[in-house]
Parts: structure tokens; C-alpha cells; sequence
């Protein structure tokens, strides 16, 4: 029976147990020994990834505040983050960096992000004495450091990214499920859907009991050792979404866009825009232009609502209002002359060609006189008019002028 229970119990542990290969982690770290129930982690970064017994655990960030950078010289120039790429021809691939203020051994962390991870570390105190460094150099205070990259490869060697930042900056929670070590890993450059499929497979849980006695564990990522340098090269030489434009180099990596174009200018590319901030990229957005996350197309007419107009602001778009400058909720044709009642010109008699032959704006069918003659004589009418009130005044004006000569 004891048997059967074993097999039962190891069966609910690893039944969404998943093997990921541990040599696609560029860092990694392992914690020992740990308790089956939740346990605190301090860690300066908050994308590791916690396994146990090939399981992901579920994590909870319990505090975390905003990444502290150090800043550093090289060539007198001052910088928090840096990058540069050496050309294959340069003989000497080195930087020397100088800490304004000594970083404490044990209380920074760093990034350094390049395509040539064969070189060596220097350290000193003084600018003169130097001594190379064969292993972390976290565990050594930093006033000067010198990196240089080996040359035995004739290529370009590019330094993505150089940072030092202060430790311990987050504590997460861990739902720890065994006795077992947990192995903690980051930087996974291998393909993504893997990782991707494991942690949406992972079952989720918002259960993370912590009290006085819950056990905390200082975190501090280094190289991992499983680690295949060979995934640097499949990563340096991916193209996810196949135009011909490697991820690295690649303005929109996941998006087919062979012209990389950037019609505005604006650093981020035509495929990957997303001006309305709705996060539904450009070339996907329905309304591109008006932010509009549900994509809703209530009337069905592949016009999107947020894209419609309304130009009568009577909550019907244009599209399907029956009379688009006349605000008309109701949308009533009482004559069912397809001419609807807000623009219909004689609303209760059918009359669908609006027509007013007389020109005096009352129409035809709902006119009972023909004013055509007066209508098309209109300028010769007001000109006989006014040269009647014209004489009219003339003739006031002459019999005034006589009444005034007979007094005298």
C-alpha cells in the first residue's frame, strides 16, 4: 500500500510537470534546503522563473519598488546605461569604466548584454595595479573595471547593454510544493512558445500564506553553468517572423515587414505602431487612429464603431442614418418614400422626388399653387417694384417743392 501511495503522491506532483532544457537560461541560481509551503525571495529582478522537481511555481510579488542604477565613466563621459559595437577589425576590444562612488561587493547587480561573452574582467583601486578576475565579479568591491573581449573570432562584438544596479530591490513570494530545490533561472533565449505553453498550462493560485516564521532567501543571479553558448548564435541569427530581417536587427521581430518601414519618422515602425494606445497593433486595428481595445461593429457594416461618424449627433452613424444632417432618433418615414421624415420635404404625402418646380420651397405635392410665372420673372418683378416706390418719391418730392413756392 505504501507503494501505491508514493505513486499516487508523485503522479499529482508532476502531472504538470513540464521539461524545459536548462541550458537555453543564461542565469541562473539554486535554493537550498527550502520547506513545503510558501517561502520569501529578495531579488533584484522580477521575471526569474522558480522550478521544482521540473514544475513552475507560482509567484506572487509582495513588494518591489524601482530598479536603482549606478552610474559610471568611460572616456569622462558619464553613463547609467551603455553600448557600442567594436568594429572585427579593431585589435583591442576594451573599455575601462570608473565608479565615481565605490560600488560595495554583494550590493550591486549588473547587465551586460553582448554577442561576445569570451573576454575577461580587471579590477583596481588606483588605475595602475590590476588584477583579473576569474570569477563573480559581485563579489568584489568596484572602483575601476576593465573588461576586454577576445579577438580570436574576426567579427564585429556588440555591447547591447552595460548596467550596474542595486540588489535586493523585490520580495516575492514562492509557492514552494516540496522539500525539493528550487532552481531559479532567467533570460530564456530559446524559442519562446515553449515557455510561453508552460506557464499557461501551469495552474494558477492566489494562495500565498506568509507569517513571522515564513523563511526568507537572498536571490543573486549569476551565470548558469548548463547554460549552451550555441543558443546565443541561433538567437542572434532568429527570424520569427520570416522577412529575411534577423530578430536583432529586426524593427518589428514578430511582424512580417521585409521594408522595415517607418512612415513617420517616429522610431516606431509602421507594422509595430499602435497610435491610438489601445494596444492592438496597426495593421490589425480596425480603427487605427481612435482607441478602441473591444473592436466593436455593432451595425455589421465593416465600419467600426469608434471609426463612425455621427455628424447630427443623434446616436446613429452616418452609415446607416437615414438622414445624416437632421438629428432624427427615431429615424421615421411616415409617406414610405424612402425620403425619411426629418429631410423629407412633405412628410405625409409620398413623394420620393422631392421635387418643387416653382422654387418656392413649398413642394410640389404639397403645393397648391403654381407660382412658376412669378418665380421665373422674380428680377423683373423686384425691379418694376422698386422703380415704382423710386417715382413714388419723386412725385412726393416735386409736390413739395411746389407747396413751398406757392406760400411765397
Amino acid at each position: 500500500m505504501k507503494k501505491i501511495f508514493y505513486i499516487i503522491i508523485f503522479i499529482l506532483i508532476t502531472r504538470n510537470a513540464f521539461a524545459l532544457d536548462n541550458s537555453c537560461f543564461e542565469y541562473s541560481w539554486n535554493i537550498s534546503p527550502v520547506e513545503s509551503k510558501t517561502i520569501k525571495v529578495i531579488t533584484d529582478d522580477i521575471n526569474n522563473y522558480y522550478f521544482q522537481d521540473n514544475r513552475l511555481l507560482n509567484t506572487k510579488i509582495l513588494s518591489s519598488y524601482e530598479k536603482k542604477y549606478f552610474s559610471f565613466e568611460i572616456n569622462w563621459n558619464t553613463f547609467s546605461n551603455y553600448n557600442h559595437t567594436f568594429d572585427q577589425y579593431e585589435n583591442l576590444k576594451q573599455i575601462t569604466l570608473h565608479f565615481p562612488k565605490t560600488l560595495q561587493k554583494y550590493t550591486f547587480g549588473y547587465i551586460l548584454d553582448t554577442n561576445n561573452y569570451n573576454g575577461h574582467f580587471e579590477i583596481s583601486r588606483n588605475w595602475v595595479e590590476w588584477n583579473k578576475i576569474e570569477d563573480d565579479i559581485r563579489d568584489y568591491d568596484l572602483d575601476y573595471l576593465k573588461i576586454t573581449f577576445d579577438n580570436k573570432d574576426l567579427k564585429n562584438t556588440t555591447i547591447y547593454e552595460l548596467s550596474f544596479f542595486a540588489n535586493w530591490n523585490n520580495e516575492i513570494l514562492v509557492n514552494s510544493l516540496s522539500k525539493s530545490d528550487i532552481k531559479v533561472f532567467n533570460n530564456y533565449i530559446c524559442d519562446n512558445d515553449e515557455l510561453r505553453k508552460l506557464i499557461t498550462k501551469t495552474k494558477k493560485t492566489e494562495y500565498f500564506p506568509i507569517d513571522l516564521k515564513t523563511k526568507t532567501y537572498n536571490v543573486k543571479i549569476e551565470r548558469n553553468p548548463e547554460f549552451n553558448e550555441n543558443h546565443i548564435i541561433d538567437y542572434i541569427n532568429k527570424d520569427s517572423d520570416n522577412d529575411w530581417i534577423i530578430d536583432t536587427q529586426d524593427n518589428c521581430p514578430n511582424d512580417y515587414n521585409p521594408n522595415q518601414l517607418d512612415s513617420t519618422a517616429n522610431g516606431v515602425w509602421d507594422i509595430c505602431s499602435d497610435k491610438d494606445n489601445d494596444n492592438i497593433k496597426w495593421n490589425i486595428d480596425n480603427c487605427p487612429t481612435v482607441y478602441n481595445p473591444e473592436q466593436e461593429d455593432e451595425n455589421k457594416n465593416w465600419i467600426w464603431d469608434k471609426c463612425e461618424i455621427d455628424t447630427d449627433k443623434d446616436s446613429i452613424f452616418d452609415s446607416i442614418d437615414n438622414c445624416v444632417n437632421i438629428s432624427n432618433t427615431e429615424q421615421y418615414d411616415t409617406d414610405w418614400d424612402w425620403i425619411w421624415d426629418s429631410c423629407d420635404n412633405c412628410m405625409e404625402i409620398y413623394n420620393p422626388d422631392q421635387k418643387d418646380i416653382d422654387w418656392d420651397k413649398i413642394w410640389d405635392v404639397c403645393d397648391k399653387k403654381d407660382n412658376r410665372y412669378i418665380e421665373s420673372n422674380k428680377n423683373f418683378f423686384i425691379w418694376l417694384l422698386i422703380s415704382i416706390v423710386v417715382l413714388f418719391l419723386a412725385w412726393i418730392y416735386t409736390m413739395v417743392r411746389k407747396l413751398k413756392s406757392m406760400k411765397k
